[in-house]
């Protein structure tokens, strides 16, 4: 590290880095500043550049510092995601039911599991 940045040496050098002994693998964001995850916007606290809220289902990143409510319009947030539409449900599955394919290519019968898990459970919640 120097400077703020990662180098690797190309060579067997005294020279410090920024020279061409030396090739920059990673520097510091914009004036050393990163993204900070906050969670859900409160209005309470304050937020500084880059921060990341989250808000009725969209998030968004601080373009400034003390920006206002999160919202897709100037307020010094900019829109990371928004939320999708609802989609349609899907097939429910009969999850009671197990069955394997054999190397065979047969399928071996149903294996009920749904026993096997409640005899598994009352033994670990009673200590069996």
């Amino acid at each position: 590290m120097h400077g703020g940045a990662c180098w690797q040496a190309l060579t067997d050098t005294a020279q410090r880095p920024g020279c061409e002994d030396w090739v920059l693998i990673a520097r510091a964001g914009r004036d050393g500043a990163s993204m900070t995850p906050r969670g859900e916007f409160d209005p309470g606290d304050s937020y500084g550049l880059l921060d990341i809220v989250t808000r009725d289902g969209c998030s968004y990143i601080a373009v400034r510092t003390d920006p206002d409510v999160p919202a897709d319009d100037g307020s010094g947030w900019m829109l990371l995601a928004s939320r999708g539409e609802k989609g349609a449900q899907g097939a429910t599955a009969n999850v009671s039911e197990f069955r394997l394919l054999l190397e065979d290519a047969t399928v071996a019968p149903a294996l009920e599991l749904r026993p096997l898990f409640e005899e598994f459970y009352r033994q670990v919640t009673e200590g069996a």
